[in-house]
């Protein structure tokens, strides 16, 4: 056994020695800088290798926060839009509301001011559901403005919170009117196709003329005088024999109504 041992000891020694003397030899020649070279070339490489390997992943990881930076700006973006939009809203109420207010007062009327929340669900009718009712005293016939006193229609159904408010454009809609021209036309403004506006039952012999004010004449109960309703935009005499028809231009939009206001019995 101890044999054995001895002989492998020997034998590691022997080759330890043959690699000292080959060491040795390669210094002398110049090997030995040309081995280190080659060391060093593997190693830097992998050095370079690692080095880039590391760049990726930080690349990586920059790309992924500036992807959560841009989704967190577009966010910020869509809610300053948003926060936009509802001012410019906002303000745009505020300035109808301002218009009417302005209109009413010192006018003997009792009324209430309402949002227009959505287009009626009924067909084959020109309405708006306004979010006051009973509640706040509206009733049945009650005359709706907006603007600075400009008809629009007249409700025709209440309930415990909300109204319907039948535009003057349906065809139902009729309104007692007066042209401010030197005879004071009398007549009925009534609704077209739910788009447009005309006054029917007018004398052929009294003079009517383009850009000629319309009003409410008073002459049906609830529906007080002088509210405006729009202006002449033209005559047409051969409606019939006995009345002439005038065409209304409307000084509202009735599609883009947000705030009305109710005038109360």
């Amino acid at each position: 056994m101890y044999q054995i041992g001895h002989k492998k000891t020997t034998k590691w020694w022997a080759i330890l020695l043959v690699i000292f003397c080959l060491l040795i030899f390669l210094y002398f020649v110049g090997g030995l800088n040309w081995t280190v070279a080659i060391f060093t070339r593997t190693f830097s490489s992998a050095q370079g290798g690692l080095y880039q390997a590391g760049n990726l992943i930080s690349n990586i990881k920059s790309k992924g926060e500036l992807i959560k930076e841009n989704e967190d700006l577009t966010q910020r973006l869509q809610q300053l839009a948003l926060d936009v939009s509802q001012l410019e809203i906002l303000e745009a109420e505020n300035q109808t509301l301002h218009k009417q207010l302005n209109f009413l007062e010192g006018k003997p009327y009792h009324f209430v001011t309402a949002r227009v929340i959505s287009q009626s669900a009924q067909e084959n009718i020109s309405a708006l559901v306004i979010n006051q009712g009973s509640d706040a005293g509206i009733v049945i016939g009650a005359p709706v403005i907006a603007g600075e006193g400009v008809l629009v229609g007249k409700i025709i159904e209440v309930k415990k919170d909300i109204s319907i408010l039948l535009l003057l454009t349906d065809k139902q809609s009729k309104v007692a009117a007066t042209i401010q021209n030197k005879d004071q036309t009398i007549g009925v403004v009534e609704g077209e196709h739910g788009i447009s506006v005309k006054m029917e039952k007018i004398p052929r012999d009294e003079e009517i003329k383009a850009g000629d004010t319309i009003v409410t004449s008073g002459l049906e109960e609830g529906v007080p005088q002088g509210l405006l309703i729009g202006l002449v935009d033209r005559v047409d005499l051969a409606s019939s024999e006995l009345f002439a028809r005038a065409y209304i231009y409307p000084l509202v939009d009735y599609h883009k109504l947000n705030i009305v206001s109710v005038i109360l019995p």
